[in-house]
């Protein structure tokens, strides 16, 4: 008896004894090609047809996005470049959701429907694409349970340090990252939630103000949780935590230290963020 929880496989794989979920994939792999060129096709189709087309060619800059014979539209693009212009689509039809006009709500539901199309596709093909949370964009797939952590925190947080950490998310897991943006972003998230609770009334704080308040102060700091001795833990690990994001950044300044932020240090510091951006927000942070 197979466990209903456990990932399903092709009866070829479990036949062999793989077990466990499959590696997603980049790229349009052949049984991915075919939908998604599909689902670009009838975006382009049923919207203005020479509107969407003009706008995807001047939003790629290239020319060979389709082919337009008589009686037929032939999608020319396929792997990375179809995702790219996939990516910009959703970009050029996010205002479709909140189109509130009087013919709005065929529109609406005509969107609804490709999107649901397009995100089972990319679903069920195991792809390492999926839509980000505002459905204007892909985003890479990540673990789920994290991925649910964060929207959480965006979420509660609310305000200005909500919108930074969601364009942090954004630039370091969308199709076109952007590690630079993303690692920004994250330092401004935890500043919005940090200078309030430590330099209020420092119109010019930054994080690293905030660092060296909390350093200078650290035996005002505690946390929720209780360290080993059963006391609230201290809040050298808040200060761990911020000093890491904050020296972390080696491209704020040009200088002989200045290092451009990878990917994976951009995505780093997201998750650092996040984190920081929790704890406070949730009051799991305290000053006596």
């Amino acid at each position: 008896m197979t466990n209903e929880n456990s990932p399903w496989r092709p009866l070829r794989e479990r036949m062999a004894g793989l077990t466990g979920e499959r590696a997603l994939v980049e790229g349009t792999p052949p049984y991915l090609l075919g939908p998604l060129q599909t689902w670009l096709y009838e975006v382009i189709l049923g919207a203005r047809f020479v509107e969407t087309r003009t706008a995807l060619q001047l939003k790629l800059r290239r020319t060979d996005i389709v082919a337009d014979t008589p009686g037929k539209v032939t999608v020319l693009l396929e792997g990375d470049e179809l995702l790219e212009a996939i990516d910009a689509t959703l970009n050029l039809h996010a205002w479709i959701r909140r189109d509130d006009s009087y013919d709005g709500k065929g529109r609406r539901d005509w969107w609804a429907a490709l999107l649901l199309k397009l995100l089972t596709a990319l679903a069920h093909g195991g792809s390492a694409w999926q839509l980000n949370e505002d459905l204007d964009g892909l985003t890479s797939r990540v673990d789920e349970t994290v991925a649910r952590a964060v929207r959480t925190t965006i979420a509660d947080a609310k305000g200005d340090a909500s919108t930074h950490l969601r364009k942090a998310w954004d630039a370091a897991y969308g199709f076109q990252p952007d590690p630079t943006v993303a690692y920004s972003e994250a330092v401004k998230a935890v500043e919005a939630v940090t200078i309030p609770a430590v330099l209020p009334k420092d119109k010019d704080a930054t994080l690293g103000k905030v660092l060296g308040e909390i350093r200078n102060t650290r035996n005002k700091w505690t946390l929720t949780i209780d360290d080993k001795s059963g006391q609230p833990a201290s809040g050298d690990a808040v200060i761990e935590m911020i000093a890491l994001l904050w020296h972390g950044q080696r491209d704020r300044h040009s200088g002989p230290e200045m290092k451009l932020a990878t990917p994976e240090v951009a995505q780093m510091a997201v998750h650092t963020a996040a984190t920081l951006v929790q704890w406070f927000t949730s009051g799991n942070v305290h000053r006596s």
